[in-house]
Formats: structure tokens, sequence, C-alpha cells
């Protein structure tokens, strides 16, 4: 039973045991069911509004990854060696240094 069906049973139930709001305890125990099934409603327009936006964001990643998949093709972050600097224009090993923005040549050292 889902929560909306809970609280459709409890109000049965006090329809059944005849709560007319005469007493104070039947008045609270009325505003109290009419509060939970107002809840009930709330916490469902939240899951579904949940349910929906959890699948658009699974789009989005599906389409994000095509994307990635298309501009990097099969990059692997593992194929990538830090350690091997070597200059674009001559091949010779350089240092970058992110700090200063500039390259420095290891073979002038």
């Amino acid at each position: 039973m889902d929560l909306k069906e809970r609280v459709a049973y409890l109000q049965g139930m006090a329809a059944g045991f005849k709560f007319n709001g005469s007493s104070k305890e039947e008045k609270i125990m009325l505003g109290i069911l009419e509060v939970l099934s107002e809840m009930a409603g709330k916490i469902t327009d939240i899951e579904t509004n949940y349910d929906e936006v959890e699948e658009y964001i699974e789009c989005l990643d599906e389409d994000l990854s095509e994307v990635e998949a298309e501009i990097f093709g099969d990059y692997d972050d593992d194929d990538y060696d830090d350690d091997d600097d070597d200059c674009c224009c001559c091949g010779d090993d350089a240092e970058f240094d992110d700090d200063e923005e500039e390259i420095k040549d290891n073979n002038a050292e």
C-alpha cells in the first residue's frame, strides 16, 4: 500500500468510527488526517518529479558520453604519462612550469 492509500484507509476508519469533529479529540484527529492527506499528495508529487529528473539526468549523461566519445575518441587518462613532456616543435625534453607559464628546455641545463 502506498502512502496515499494508507492515509485514505485511516480517513475511512475515522469515518467508520463516526468522527465528525464533535469533540476536541475528534477535531484534532480529523485535522491530523487532513494534514497527512496533503503531505501524502505532496510527497507523491515530489517522488514523481524526482523520477522525471533522474530520467532526464540519465539521458543527459548518455548524451554527454556520446559527445565525449566523438570529441576525445577512446581517450584514457592512464595513457597519458606526466613524465613524458616533449616539446611539440623540436621533440626535445621540456619542463612545463605551471606557475611561470613558460617552457624550460631540459637540454639547455
